[in-house]
């Protein structure tokens, strides 16, 4: 019975040790790894699917000065992206 009762220590151990990590460094990656995916969106001027990447990013990272300020630059982006577009709606 004590060898049962180490596996299942060590079991929630693992877990807590994944959860941690994820906490820690996961969340961070995935936040990269979405802003990469807005990278090629920018690049495409595709805009609503940067304003998902954007959701996704301060999702997983919301505290990160980098992409504030990246989406505040966007924003004035996208303002003059749509300003010369012809038929806009005033």
């Amino acid at each position: 019975m004590k060898t049962f009762n180490k596996i299942i220590f060590i079991f929630i151990l693992e877990l807590l040790t994944i959860f941690f990590i994820w906490q820690a460094a996961g969340r961070f990656v995935w936040a990269d790894v979405y802003y990469k995916h807005l990278i090629i969106a920018k690049i495409k001027k595709d805009w609503p699917s940067m304003l998902s990447d954007y959701q996704k990013i301060f999702f997983y990272d919301p505290n990160e000065f980098f992409y504030q300020t990246r989406y505040a630059k966007d924003l004035i982006w996208a303002v003059d992206l749509y300003h010369d577009k012809k038929g806009k709606i005033v």
